[in-house]
């Protein structure tokens, strides 16, 4: 009865051991089998990574608040780091239309509806032309599209380039950011 019992231990093993053998084979990958090394792409090659600071122009939130000043003398200037490119007006217009950073939205607040794209923008002996969607003409208010329309004409007269802002919705302009 040993000689039996020692007989299925032996053989039980040898069973238990093959399968933990070939269990790790499977496990551990041949070497014809690895994946051949990946390399993350190159970078593009180093463009002009010239930055420039400009200026957004938001409502400050406590002042609104007070209600002691107009509401134009409200929009106050935050500063931007951006990109130093060709179209450096139409990047800031981008830039108001982002709004507030999370920081900043605790002292200050847009009065731009959230939507609202630039067409276009072209600036001519002074003048910027800017084109926008139709949701800019979705505001109502005195004090809301007298702080629209500073928020953009403070933002594009910053540059040399700009003496006059010219603003249109969707080609129009009369009759668009009524109250």
């Amino acid at each position: 009865m040993n000689l039996k019992y020692i007989l299925i231990v032996v053989i039980l093993a040898v069973i238990v051991g093959g399968g933990i053998l070939g269990y790790q084979y499977l496990l551990v990958p041949k070497e014809e089998s690895k994946m051949p090394e990946v390399k993350p792409p190159e970078a593009p090659p180093e463009e002009s990574k010239e930055i420039i600071e400009v200026r957004v122009y938001f409502v400050d939130k406590q002042m609104m608040i007070e209600g002691k000043v107009p509401y134009p003398d409200m929009v106050k200037p935050l500063s931007r780091i951006i990109p130093k490119t060709e179209g450096v007006a139409m990047t800031a217009m981008n830039t108001l239309l982002e709004g507030p950073t999370l920081e900043e939205q605790n002292q200050y607040v847009t009065s731009i509806p959230v939507g609202v794209e630039v067409k276009n923008l072209r600036i001519e002996k002074g003048i910027a032309y800017i084109n926008f969607n139709e949701a800019l003409n979705k505001v109502a208010g005195s004090a809301t599209v007298s702080t629209i329309r500073t928020q953009i004409e403070k933002t594009l007269k910053q540059f040399s380039t700009v003496d006059k802002v010219v603003i249109s919705i969707e080609g129009e302009t009369e009759a668009i950011l009524q109250p």
